[in-house]
C-alpha cells in the first residue's frame, strides 16, 4: 500500500519539528553546565583576542574551553590542546551548538567562543575596546538590560598584540575573577593563531 505524498511530507515535517526541539532541548541542558560564556566578535582580531582570554583565564585556575574561527579554524579543549574543525561546506550556526556540547562533556567552566554574528548580550555584560562606538554599544547594551564596560589601555600591555585586544582580554579575565597580573602571566604563553598578523620593528 502506498503511502500519500502529503502523508510523506506530514511525517517528514513533523520528525524535523521533533529533531529541532530536541536540539534545543541539549543546547539548553549543555548551557547550564557552563557557568560563563564569552562570545568574542567584532571586524579583526577575533581569534587573537579568543586566544589571549583562554590563556589568561586558563591561568587563573579555569577550565576554558575555546573555538576560534581564524583562517584554520580551531578548538583548543579544557587540557590545552588544539584540533583543527573539520567542516563540510560554510560554518553555520549548528557549529557553535556542537561546540557548546562539547564544553559541557568536557566539564568546561568557561566557553570562549568566536562568531561572525554582531551580538549584544542580554541580561549579560558588553566589553569592548573601542572607543569611537562606544556611546552607541553602552546604548544599544542598556537596552538589553546589560552592562557595558569599555577597557581601557594602561600602558602595561606589553607588546603580546595591539593594545586594544590585550587590554580587552584582560578586562574580560579580570570581569571572571581572575586578577589582572596572572592573566597577564598567562597570556605570555599564549598561542597565536595560525596566519595571525606579527609585528616587527625595521631599525628604528
Amino acid at each position: 500500500m502506498k503511502v500519500p505524498m502529503t502523508a510523506l511530507l506530514v511525517s517528514i515535517f513533523f520528525l524535523y519539528i521533533l529533531y529541532l526541539l530536541w536540539e534545543a532541548h541539549t543546547a539548553r541542558i549543555a548551557r547550564k553546565k557552563l557557568a560563563h560564556v564569552v562570545h568574542v566578535n567584532g571586524t579583526r582580531g577575533k581569534s587573537t583576542v579568543s586566544r589571549l582570554i583562554e590563556a589568561g583565564l586558563r591561568a587563573g585556575g579555569l577550565r576554558v574551553f575555546c573555538k576560534t574561527t581564524g583562517t584554520d579554524p580551531m578548538t583548543i579543549d579544557v587540557n590545552g590542546c588544539e584540533e583543527p574543525i573539520r567542516r563540510r561546506g560554510k560554518a553555520n550556526i549548528k557549529e557553535q551548538i556542537a561546540i557548546l556540547r562539547r564544553a559541557a562533556a568536557q566539564d568546561a567552566q568557561v566557553l570562549v567562543v568566536e562568531c561572525m554574528c554582531h551580538t549584544v548580550p542580554r541580561g549579560g555584560v558588553l566589553l569592548t575596546a573601542e572607543t569611537v562606538m562606544a556611546g552607541q554599544l553602552k546604548t544599544a547594551a542598556e537596552k538589553n538590560g546589560s552592562r557595558f564596560v569599555c577597557a581601557e589601555v594602561q600602558g602595561d600591555e606589553g607588546a603580546l598584540d595591539f593594545p586594544e585586544n590585550v587590554a580587552l582580554a584582560l578586562a574580560v579575565c579580570e570581569e571572571l575573577g581572575v586578577p589582572r597580573e596572572t592573566a597577564f602571566a598567562g597570556m605570555q604563553r599564549f598561542s597565536r593563531d595560525p596566519y595571525a598578523l606579527s609585528l616587527y620593528r625595521l631599525g628604528k
